[in-house]
């Protein structure tokens, strides 16, 4: 490095992926097309089912009640290995639930891999909403204002019944600690194609290991509306004060954004599903040096603190290089959809 002797300090960093002991909630959400001018919803669709936005399902159910003790008979009839699991932990879901008239807060307790693409709502944005959580009391509460929309279908409603009656066994009997599985199994059930590989899909997802704490996921995601701004910055390193800047508002979603400001050079991706910063590097070219983050912490960070960046200090020149992103989407901090206006 000859004369430059660097230190790497990489800012924010935070670890939710791990908690210290059992979560005393668990619920199951949905994603939310939002309309960007009347802040009405265009559709909502729960987690389990949000790979199939837009799709007619056929079935003759009368309402969901119905229809999730249809897939009840069909896991009894079919699905022995889950039949037992559901028999040994029995709970009477109806006479758990209370509806309530207010939001409920974020449980990340689900698999949170499959957000809906921006194309899927060009009217405006889709952010998450939680739609019921099942309390360590025993009660299953759910937003009523969700529940009452007509933009939440039957099949959703039958399809969050049957997650929360899955995932109560699953806790209690296989020790879950998040609703992968039921999710995964959810999705499964409401397929119109169910067939013989279904079921081996089922049975297969049955073995899946899923003992950890926390809310690990396969593909962590930020929740609300991302409009992402980027920008590198040389400070003086003992004073801090800037002296050279470089600012980018409105980065893509899925892009690469390669810039260079004096000696140093950055890149900026960006996941094509949710706008968040998926890589995020900064090196001093001369010597070499780079900074980076990249994985689901640089997600878990900026979905907590809707900023997230990294540093390079260089001692011998005094000069302190940072790489900042941040969400400037401010309309879901102040403002719940209106689930009301249909």
């Amino acid at each position: 490095m000859n004369n430059f002797i660097f230190s790497l300090l990489l800012v924010l960093l935070f670890a939710p992926h791990v908690q210290a002991g059992p979560r005393v909630n668990n619920g199951g959400g949905a994603w939310v097309c939002v309309n960007k001018e009347t802040q009405k919803t265009e559709w909502i669709e729960l987690l389990d089912l949000a790979s199939d936005i837009g799709k007619s399902y056929s079935n003759t159910a009368q309402n969901e009640w119905t229809l999730y003790r249809e897939k009840l008979d069909l896991i009894k009839s079919q699905i022995p290995e889950l039949q037992k699991i559901l028999m040994s932990a029995p709970i009477d879901l109806q006479r758990r639930i209370k509806f309530v008239d207010h939001a409920l807060d974020i449980i990340a307790d689900a698999a949170m891999s499959n957000k809906p693409l921006p194309s899927t709502c060009n009217s405006g944005h889709v952010q998450y909403v939680q739609v019921a959580d099942f309390l360590i009391t025993g009660d299953l509460v759910i937003d009523k204002e969700v529940w009452q929309s007509k933009k939440f279908s039957m099949h959703s409603k039958a399809a969050l019944l049957l997650h929360e009656r899955l995932y109560y066994a699953f806790r209690t009997l296989l020790k879950d600690e998040t609703s992968l599985r039921a999710q995964k199994i959810v999705e499964i059930l409401f397929q119109d194609s169910f067939n013989e590989k279904s079921i081996q899909d089922i049975n297969k997802n049955l073995k899946i290991d899923q003992n950890f704490w926390g809310w690990l996921s396969e593909r962590t995601v930020v929740l609300s509306p991302v409009e992402l701004t980027c920008s590198i910055a040389l400070l003086h390193g003992g004073t801090r004060l800037l002296f050279k800047f470089k600012y980018f508002r409105h980065v893509q979603y899925g892009s690469r954004l390669v810039g260079k400001l004096r000696d140093y050079s950055f890149i900026v991706e960006t996941d094509p599903e949710d706008g968040a910063p998926r890589v995020m590097k900064l090196t001093h070219d001369p010597s070499g040096v780079s900074a980076i983050r990249n994985g689901d912490d640089i997600v878990t960070v900026f979905f907590r603190s809707r900023s997230v960046s990294v540093e390079l200090a260089n001692s011998v020149q005094k000069v302190d290089a940072e790489l900042r992103c941040q969400n400037e989407f401010q309309t879901i901090q102040i403002r719940r959809p209106d689930f009301s206006g249909e």
